[in-house]
């Protein structure tokens, strides 16, 4: 940290709700980021005085990575922030100390949970995008005040710290540096001061305000125009109500960890312009010692940064450097740190500059138009291609049945011809077979068979191509000599085409013997003889 500036907020800054103004806070975090670093382009947001909600949850003891969604069900079970608008981040708490009990509770895992509204947190997001920075984290300012002073705390035993804001009072309690316990009391500043009784504006200005919180400068002394007296300006009885609250606080801590509790320091954290007043009063309604908080010790600033403190609020200046100090090394490492920008239900629209967002709509349009004509050309495609495939298939379905046809009537040649060839007199099994052989082109008139075992074929046929493929049939029977063409002749009618008469003669293998005593058999015009 090198240095603090500051910047008036103007009334359009923010509305009602707490919700930032993106064009008008974008611009004042560009200009205060410029002149502490203009190259710098990375910065730490805190979210102090708006409304934020803070429990410490019991959970069952699930692993790390189950505890977002664990806490996720149960804001939305019990409706602590609307359901799907909020975001929250959390930090585990260590468990109570073990008690001598008969009777065991279920253990627990005790998980401080803080978290906002959805728009709450685009709104900050969205005007450190409009001041053209990344935006690393995030965090409420209580948390950024604990890691402001955790070197101190963690020399301490145990230290209750009691932030005082605007909105609320946030009492922590830490041993050694390490968070242990959690309170939030819905009293600030606001409560605590006197509506009937306030200093004048102008002077209010003539004061300059002096705070502890950050520094605490040795001023020549002055004469001060006479004040009100602190009865008049503060609410005693909204005071005395708030710290009953922080010492049941601190009491419960002491009876629940006895061990870590034996000096208990209380350090205070009033971000207000009479931080000091009103820490005077704050201090006679507690039963313990308290201070107000100081990280003199603990961080070297540069020279120009007590005249800022000495002209505002302290405490807003202690959040700054605490979100500064943010991830800054070894010595910060361990430091209590919650990041709201990691809420679950956050989701940023990333704005894009006009003309890179038309080169987008561009280049997402000739993609579109790109999957279009692909569609098409491979439908066509696909079409095509079913088209064919149809088409073979037809052809296919009538190779297979000549195929069949085919395969049927070998087989019945083949069933005659091993009839034939089996038997010692096939007589009957020889004719089926010649019969066969004619074919449905041809015709038979006359088949004989002498008893020297040869057999004549008269027949007609209409070409002599029909006449060879039955002699080429005829020639497959083992038992049968080859085919002889005795006699071919065209016969031509007046009235009829032209055909063929034709002789064909074939006889029986003869057996080892030379001898085979056959009966005569002759058909004509297809009877049998």
């Amino acid at each position: 940290m090198t240095g603090i500036t500051a910047l008036p907020t103007s009334q359009d800054a923010m509305d009602s709700e707490g919700l930032l103004s993106p064009s008008v806070l974008g611009e004042m975090i560009r200009q205060i980021v410029t002149e502490l670093d203009p190259k710098c382009n990375t910065i730490n947001l805190g979210i102090n005085n708006c409304s934020m909600v803070a429990r410490v949850m019991e959970i069952p003891p699930v692993p790390d990575q189950e505890i977002r969604p664990v806490l996720r069900g149960e804001l939305d079970h019990y409706r602590i922030l609307p359901m799907g608008q909020s975001a929250f981040d959390f930090c585990t708490l260590p468990d109570l100390p073990d008690k001598e009990d008969d009777q065991k509770t279920e253990q627990t895992k005790r998980v401080l949970l803080i978290g906002a509204d959805e728009r709450l947190v685009t709104s900050y997001m969205d005007a450190s995008f409009e001041a053209n920075v990344n935006l690393k984290s995030l965090e409420p300012g209580s948390i950024a005040v604990l890691r402001a002073l955790y070197p101190q705390l963690k020399e301490m035993e145990a230290v209750a710290m009691v932030i005082l804001s605007t909105s609320g009072t946030d009492v922590f309690i830490v041993h050694q540096g390490n968070l242990q316990f959690y309170r939030r009391v819905d009293t600030g500043t606001t409560e605590l001061m006197n509506q009937s009784s306030s200093v004048p504006e102008e002077e209010g200005q003539k004061r300059p305000q002096r705070t502890s919180l950050l520094t605490q400068m040795d001023d020549p002394e002055e004469d001060e125009p006479e004040q009100p007296s602190i009865a008049e300006r503060f609410n005693r009885q909204a005071i005395s109500l708030l710290m009953t609250e922080v010492q049941r606080s601190i009491d419960y801590y002491l009876r629940e960890f006895p061990p870590n509790s034996e000096k208990l320091h209380v350090q205070c954290v009033i971000d207000s312009p009479n931080s000091n007043d009103l820490f005077e009063i704050m201090q006679q309604y507690l039963r313990s010692d308290a201070e107000l908080a100081s990280i003199q010790s603990t961080l070297a600033i540069s020279q120009n940064v007590p005249e800022f403190v000495t002209k505002s609020s302290g405490g807003a200046y202690l959040i700054a450097i605490g979100l500064a100090l943010k991830d800054s090394g070894v010595q910060y490492s361990h430091a209590p740190a919650l990041n709201l920008r990691m809420g679950d239900s956050i989701v940023t629209e990333q704005k894009i500059a006009p003309r890179l967002m038309m080169l987008s709509y561009a280049f997402s349009g000739a993609m579109l138009l790109g999957a279009i004509i692909t569609s098409i050309y491979f439908g066509i495609k696909i079409s095509e291609a079913n088209q064919t495939l149809f088409l073979q298939k037809n052809e296919l379905q009538a190779i297979t049945a000549q195929h069949a046809a085919k395969v049927a009537y070998l087989n019945r040649q083949n069933t005659l011809v091993t009839a034939i060839h089996e038997k010692d007199k096939p007589i009957r099994e020889t004719i089926d077979f010649l019969s066969a052989c004619i074919g449905n082109n041809a015709s038979l008139n006359n088949l004989s068979v002498s008893n020297a075992g040869n057999i004549d074929i008269n027949g007609v046929a209409p070409t002599p191509q029909v006449i060879a493929d039955i002699m080429d049939t005829i020639n497959l029977s083992p038992v049968l000599d080859p085919i002889r063409l005795n006699n071919i002749a065209r016969v031509t009618a007046s009235n009829e085409k032209g055909v063929l008469n034709f002789d064909l003669q074939t006889s029986y293998v003869k057996d080892s013997n030379g001898d085979l005593e056959l009966t005569s058999y002759s058909t004509q015009g297809g009877q049998s003889q």
